[in-house]
């Protein structure tokens, strides 16, 4: 069992200080490392999250704290609660670290994962999922995923669609301007017949136009009559009274 487990831990070591340094990330070499390793994959998904995810995170500091807590509860804060407390309190000094060291192994393992995932994700997006369920289930499958995934990066290279900036572009008068059609050239009137309505549809009726108002008779005014003047005699007629 002991074996295993060293194989395991040398076998993550070298997969982790190969991805560390084909990212070209500092002291790739902690990796060999008990609790320095937690260093090395923190750093790994801090850098994932930094050029892909644009976003900080602190898990290489937070990975390592948990691993040093968890080993200072194993080796030593039972003897120190032994000596604070007294001898009698052997009963409450177990409880308390069991408490404290099943706190401590449930965040480690959730941080550890999260890690994990954003490992696989960088190297190999297609099989990320499947690797982190793999991961949680068989503990010890986890060297020999980061061992298939040390030379492959495809998960780095992946960004996000930048925002597509519409451009304005003014319109020239030649696109607005419409060509003239037979319908709408002047001086030639175009005969349309008119559709048929179809059946089963009312048609529209005309509306009778209003009657206009009835007109008034205005009466006529009689005008004067003018006296007739006489004739003018004519030439002959003047000749004869003049001889008489």
């Amino acid at each position: 069992m002991k074996a295993l487990l060293i194989g395991s831990f040398l076998l993550q070591a070298v997969s982790l200080c190969s991805i560390a340094r084909r990212r070209r990330l500092s002291c790739p070499w902690l990796a060999w490392f008990p609790i320095a390793s937690g260093w090395v994959l923190g750093n790994l998904s801090d850098d994932y999250q930094k050029k892909v995810r644009k976003k900080i995170r602190h898990k290489r500091r937070v990975l390592p704290a948990l691993e040093g807590a968890i080993a200072f509860t194993l080796l030593a804060s039972e003897k120190i609660l032994d000596w604070l407390l007294g001898f009698w309190a052997r009963h409450i000094t177990v409880a308390i670290c069991a408490t404290q060291l099943l706190v401590l192994l449930l965040l480690w393992q959730i941080y550890r994962l999260r890690c994990l995932y954003d490992v696989y994700e960088s190297c190999s997006p297609d099989s990320s999922v499947a690797f982190l369920i793999w991961s949680a289930v068989i503990p010890l499958l986890i060297p020999f995923f980061l061992l298939a995934d040390r030379k492959s990066s495809f998960g780095m290279h992946r960004r996000e669609a930048p925002y597509a900036i519409p451009v304005y572009r003014p319109e020239t008068p030649q696109e607005n301007q419409e060509l003239p059609t037979e319908e709408s050239v002047p001086g030639q009137e175009t005969s349309e017949e008119e559709p048929a309505p179809e059946q089963g549809t009312a048609t529209e009726e005309p509306v009778p136009e209003r009657e206009s108002a009835t007109e008034v008779p205005v009466p006529e005014m009689e005008q004067p009559e003018r006296e007739e003047m006489p004739d003018k005699p004519s030439e002959e007629e003047s000749d004869v009274i003049s001889e008489s």
